[in-house]
C-alpha cells in the first residue's frame, strides 16, 4: 500500500452499524462495491482486527483463466460453482486440520486421516495448508477419473464435511481464509468469472446459516465484483441483499469530502465557484471535485495526489483543480466503459439453451468502441425515455436487457431533475434506471472520450 493511501475509513457513519462491524458480526462476509470503493482495504482492516485470535491465510495469486475453464461446465450453471466452492473450502480447511493433526484426539485424527485420503494425491503429498486457489489448481490438473460436474457432487465431499464438523474446532489454530482479486482475469472470460464470484457468494451465504456458521475456528473473508448480486438475481431470482453476510460498500459525499481533506496534506480547495470547462457553466468547487471522484476513495486518492504533489501553495487555484480533474475524468470514463463492456459480456453470455455465447478479447474492444459510437450518435448528454430506448434498441437481444442497468450501476447514467439542476445516480446495484421516472443524463466524463453536447448549466450529482 502506498504511504499516502489511508487505512479503512467508514464510508457512511450514519449507518446503524459500521461496515467493519457488520463483517465481524458474521463468519463469512461477502464484501462488494464499485471498483475502487475499498474492498481490499476493508479486508486488510478485518485482518488487523482478527489477527490476535486468528491465523490469516491471505489471498495467493488468483488462478489463471485456464484453471477456471478446466473446472467449468459446458453451460452457465451457478449450482455447479456453488458446489465447486464447497469443495475448495472444505479441502482447504481439511488441509489445515491435517497440518495440525497432532493437536486432535485419536478419534478425530482418524476421521481427518480418512477424509484426507479422499482428496486428490496432489493435495495430500505435503501436510501443509492449501489455499482454495491452490486447491483449484490441483483439481484442474488432477486425473479425477470423471467429469468435474460429477466430481463436485460426489459422495466423498459429504463425508469430508461430516468429518470436519465432527472434530472440535478449538484444536487447530483458528484461521481466516481471504479470497480476493477474482477480477484479475475477468475480461478473459467474463461469463465464467461472473459465475465463479456468484457461486462463491451463494456458498458463503449458505455457510453462514449452516453448521459452520456456529463454529468459532473458521472464517472466510471474500470480495466480489459489484454486479455479483445483479448476476445472481438475473440467473436465480435470489436477492443477496437480504443475506446477513452480504456487505455492500456505499460512500457518502460527506465522507469522501473528509477523506479528500485528509489526503490533500494541508492544501485547501476554496469553497468558491469556477467555470466548468466545455460546459461553460459556473459550479461550486466542492461539487465539481466530488462529482469527478464518483464517490470512490481510489479516485479521491488519485486526484488528491495530483493536487498535492504537482502544486504549490496552501490553496489549490481553479486552473490547477481543472487540470487535475480533467486527467482523472478521462481515466474514469475509459475504465468505466471497459467495465461496462465486461459486464455486458457476462450478463449476455447465456444463450436460450443455457450455453455460453462465444466471445474473446476482440469482442471486448468492439463493445467499448460501440459504446462510444452510440453515445456520440445520441449527440448530447441529456436524453429522455425515447433517447434511452433508442440507445438500448440498437443492441443485440442477449445484452439489450442489461445495457441501461449496467450503465446505471457504473454511474454512467443518472436521472436528471431539470428544476433542481441535479442528477441522481446509483451507489448500489439495488437501484435500476428503468424503474425511476424522468429524463436521463450521461456522466460528464464521457465528454472527454465521446463527442457529445453538454447541458449548459452546472449539475449537482446526488447519489441514491
Amino acid at each position: 500500500m502506498p504511504d499516502d493511501e489511508p487505512g479503512w475509513v467508514e464510508p457512511n457513519p450514519a449507518s446503524p452499524r459500521a461496515l467493519i462491524e457488520s463483517c465481524l458480526a458474521c463468519k463469512f462476509p461477502i464484501v462488494t462495491g464499485t471498483t475502487g470503493s475499498g474492498k481490499t482495504t476493508l479486508l486488510r482492516a478485518l485482518r488487523e482486527r482478527v489477527t490476535p485470535h486468528f491465523q490469516v491465510k491471505d489471498t495467493t495469486m488468483a488462478p489463471m483463466t485456464r484453471i477456471w475453464n478446466t473446472l467449468s461446465p459446458a453451460i452457465v450453471n451457478l449450482d455447479h460453482w456453488e458446489s465447486l466452492w464447497r469443495c475448495l473450502l472444505l479441502a482447504s480447511l481439511l488441509t489445515h486440520y491435517h497440518e495440525h493433526l497432532d493437536r486432535f484426539d485419536i478419534q478425530s485424527q482418524q476421521r481427518i486421516s480418512l477424509a484426507n485420503a479422499l482428496l486428490p494425491r496432489a493435495l495430500t503429498q505435503l501436510p501443509y495448508f492449501k489455499h482454495p486457489y491452490a486447491v483449484a489448481s490441483s483439481l484442474a490438473n488432477a486425473p479425477l477419473g470423471m467429469s468435474i460436474e460429477y466430481y463436485v457432487m460426489s459422495q466423498p465431499w459429504d463425508e469430508i464435511e461430516q468429518a470436519l464438523l465432527s472434530c472440535p474446532d478449538d484444536r487447530a489454530p483458528a484461521i481466516v481464509i481471504e479470497i480476493d482479486n477474482l477480477d484479475n482475469y475477468f475480461d478473459n472470460s467474463p461469463s465464467i468469472m461472473a459465475e465463479i464470484q456468484a457461486g462463491l457468494a451463494l456458498y458463503l451465504a449458505k455457510l453462514e446459516k449452516g453448521p459452520f456458521g456456529m463454529r468459532n475456528g473458521f472464517r472466510v473473508h471474500a470480495a466480489v465484483r459489484q454486479t455479483t448480486h445483479a448476476f445472481i438475481q438475473r440467473l436465480k431470482s435470489e436477492d443477496m441483499r437480504s443475506e446477513p453476510s452480504f456487505v455492500e460498500i456505499k460512500w457518502t459525499k460527506a465522507q469522501i469530502a473528509i477523506l479528500l481533506e485528509a489526503l490533500l496534506g494541508g492544501r485547501q480547495v476554496k469553497n468558491e465557484t469556477i467555470i466548468v470547462p466545455i460546459r461553460n457553466a459556473l459550479e461550486n468547487t466542492e461539487e465539481y471535485l466530488l462529482r469527478h471522484t464518483i464517490l470512490t476513495p481510489r479516485t479521491a486518492i488519485q486526484i488528491a495526489r495530483a493536487l498535492r504533489d504537482d502544486g504549490d501553495g496552501a490553496i489549490v487555484d481553479p486552473d490547477e483543480l481543472r487540470n487535475a480533474v480533467a486527467v482523472q475524468a478521462e481515466i474514469i470514463a475509459s475504465l468505466t466503459i471497459h467495465q461496462v463492456a465486461s459486464d455486458l459480456r457476462a450478463f449476455g453470455s447465456r444463450t436460450p439453451t443455457g450455453m455460453r455465447a462465444t466471445g474473446d478479447a476482440s469482442q471486448q474492444e468492439e463493445l467499448k468502441m460501440r459504446l462510444v459510437t452510440e453515445f456520440e450518435r445520441l449527440g448530447r448528454d441529456r436524453l429522455d425515455r425515447a433517447g434511452l430506448q433508442q440507445l438500448v434498441s440498437t443492441w443485440d437481444s442477449l445484452t439489450r436487457p442489461y445495457l441501461a442497468d449496467t450503465l446505471w450501476t457504473y454511474r454512467m447514467l443518472g436521472t436528471y431533475h431539470a428544476q433542481q439542476h441535479t442528477v441522481s445516480v446509483a451507489r448500489s446495484v439495488a437501484e435500476h434506471a428503468p424503474k425511476i421516472p424522468g429524463d436521463f443524463m450521461l456522466h460528464s466524463s464521457l465528454m472527454d472520450i465521446a463527442n457529445i453536447e453538454p447541458t449548459r448549466e452546472a449539475v449537482t450529482i446526488e447519489f441514491v
